[in-house]
């Protein structure tokens, strides 16, 4: 009964995520959640402004990614304890498998809200738009730059110092060899010290941004050539006809400067957003989407147990918060748990909801390396996954993480191959540019001994992955593969 009181386990808390009251409105190509109207109406307003800015300024067309976009604004209680990273992050753009996320602090509403606003919708823009993995540094000192941009008549001055960044010497300064090898997970980026991390970044791509073309295209070799697996120092060496050395006391001089160029963009007359109206989201249905989010994230882990049971409070014994359950239970491979829960889904497994829902938990369950679980019970398992996602699919067959599910176990069962493939193929028709689901259909090739396809689809894997890892492993992969063929 141990495992079974876990599942109620919906006693009082410390702390209650406070979502009352949110609203949510439905825009094209992404959606806000938000308890203040006008914080909402600045938020659509502002995106509207900065992305044709974007799409100039990186002569990218604007094309619909096929994947949800959520931006969600909430207090600084809820703020504070279940949505930021770390402790000086004041916004955040967070990439998820199959659905974005921009968060933001209500509390930062007013000129740093719209700098927010601007930063944080940059990072989506190069993730969505822009193909390629970028470093940190590069990321964040776009966001920085555009951050700051100012609107004057037809135009957009970019490049402005104000705003928030902190130049001179009041920070501590990161060696550029240090700078070039941070990434999201890093002591720099979670500390104070992230101010030292924006504002070197900051300098770097404006130096070749905006101010000094040649070095502009140094920068972007060295991009390149990093992108294709070339060692940070040799790149550097390479790229910038420099030593690291060289190159961070160049780069500490130039962030000391009092005055720096800033560059117009001329604009075509912009149309104001149409704003749709709003709807109240019961408060079981926002804690679903807190949820979601610190799972598809992995933020604040420790404390995604009170949302779970703030749900249970709303709406005890649902399905939604047993599905909130049940995913807690893989997370934790907390299999007694999750075997109890399953028993509680069998009579629902005929909803297509309820069978996608249990369908990738068990999938999940299934990817988390396991030499514990006996073999039997593993393909079981995987059976049902497959069953269920299949039943799912059929219902419901443009949900796009389920076709990849169903894709990546088809591959390593070798079972329902050709459906597998026909539902990747759809997908990728409305999902562009995704590498999951390019893997998927590679391995599903491999599988079924397709090597020429099977290339083409690791070269897609390569070509949009934003993790230079997995471009690296697919380029590898494609280099294995013909030189067996070769043999």
């Amino acid at each position: 009964m141990a495992a079974l009181a876990t599942l109620v386990a919906a006693g009082a808390s410390a702390r209650e995520p406070d979502l009352h009251g949110m609203k949510v409105w439905v825009q094209p190509g992404y959606t806000v959640y938000s308890h203040d109207d006008r914080v909402a109406r600045t938020v659509i307003t502002e995106v509207a402004r900065i992305e044709p800015v974007l799409a100039k300024l990186l002569k990218q067309e604007i094309r619909p990614s096929g994947l949800p976009t959520y931006v969600l604004i909430v207090r600084p209680p809820v703020w504070n304890h279940y949505v930021r990273p770390g402790r000086y992050v004041v916004g955040e753009f967070a990439p998820g498998r199959f659905a974005n996320y921009l968060l933001l602090n209500s509390a930062d509403f007013g000129v740093s809200m719209r700098n927010a606003i601007y930063h944080e919708y940059t990072h989506l823009f190069l993730h969505t738009q822009v193909g390629g993995a970028y470093p940190l540094w590069f990321d964040e000192g776009l966001a920085q730059i555009i951050g700051n941009t100012r609107f004057g008549g037809s135009h957009a001055a970019i490049g402005m110092t104000e705003g928030g960044i902190m130049l001179g010497n009041d920070r501590e300064w990161i060696p550029i060899n240090r700078l070039f090898r941070i990434d999201k997970k890093s002591p720099e980026y979670l500390s104070e010290k992230s101010f030292s991390v924006h504002r070197e970044s900051w300098g770097l791509v404006h130096r070749g941004l905006i101010a000094e073309p040649e070095f502009g295209t140094e920068m972007f070799a060295y991009l390149h050539a990093v992108g294709d697996g070339t060692p940070i120092d040799e790149a550097i060496q390479d790229s910038f006809g420099m030593s690291s050395i060289q190159l961070d006391r160049k780069m500490s001089s130039y962030t000391q400067q009092v005055v720096y160029r800033f560059r117009r963009v001329e604009l075509e007359r912009q149309v104001s957003p149409r704003i749709v109206a709003a709807q109240t989201v019961p408060e079981i249905d926002a804690l679903q989407m807190l949820a979601r989010m610190m799972f598809d994230t992995g933020f604040n882990p420790k404390n995604l147990s009170e949302v779970i049971d703030a749900a249970e409070r709303q709406a005890p014994g649902s399905t939604a918060v047993r599905v909130l359950r049940l995913r807690l239970a893989v997370r934790d491979r907390d299999d007694a748990t999750m075997n109890e829960l399953l028993k509680q889904f069998e009579p629902g497994l005929g909803d297509a909801g309820v069978a996608r829902d249990v369908g990738l938990a068990l999938f999940e369950r299934d990817r988390v390396p396991d030499d514990s679980t006996p073999a039997g019970q593993r393909l079981a398992r995987q059976q049902k996954a497959l069953e269920l996602l299949d039943h799912a699919l059929r219902e419901q067959p443009q949900d796009p993480e389920t076709a990849w599910a169903f894709g990546m176990l088809a591959a390593s069962t070798n079972q329902l191959l050709g459906p597998a493939l026909q539902r990747l193929l759809a997908t990728t028709e409305r999902v562009t540019r995704n590498a999951d689901i390019a893997l998927a259909t590679a391995l599903v090739y491999e599988s079924q001994q397709k090597t020429e396809l099977m290339i083409s689809a690791l070269a897609d894997v390569e070509r949009f992955s934003r993790s230079l890892e997995q471009r690296l492993w697919a380029r590898r992969r494609i280099d294995e593969v013909r030189q067996t063929i070769a043999r």
